[in-house]
């Protein structure tokens, strides 16, 4: 089970960046950041959950998901508007697999990506 729910929307014509802060609430208005240090992280975007094909994939291994600054859990979303242009307009689904430094996985997230197709692009 996913710790977040967190869906993107992202058009045909641009650039996907996106960051998130991973924090857990402590209560009393107090947080703690997430030690992503030596950690990785892996997504998949399908057209639903049970599809064995793999849309896209996003991990930190090919750049696509960046670890920003480990102590403080800042990641960032990098996909070139090139890649993203590839996706058919859609509902995908994701979940994001928090893979630790003593080899422990979590899944931190699930949710879905909206790609629209952009209305300015070229079409020759």
């Amino acid at each position: 089970m996913s710790l977040w729910t967190i869906n993107f929307q992202v058009s045909t014509n641009e650039d996907w960046r996106d960051n998130i802060l991973l924090v857990t609430d402590l209560g009393e208005s107090s947080e703690a950041a997430f030690d992503l240090s030596g950690s990785s992280l892996l997504m998949h975007l399908r057209q639903s959950p049970e599809a064995q094909r793999i849309d896209l994939l996003l991990s930190t291994d090919n750049g696509r998901i960046v670890i920003d600054d480990p102590s403080t859990g800042l990641i960032s979303f990098d996909v070139a508007q090139e890649t993203v242009e590839g996706l058919n307009p859609g509902v995908y689904f994701h979940d994001i697999v928090w893979t630790m430094a003593d080899d422990r996985k979590v899944n931190l997230a699930s949710g879905t990506v909206t790609v629209d197709l952009g209305v300015t692009r070229d079409d020759n």
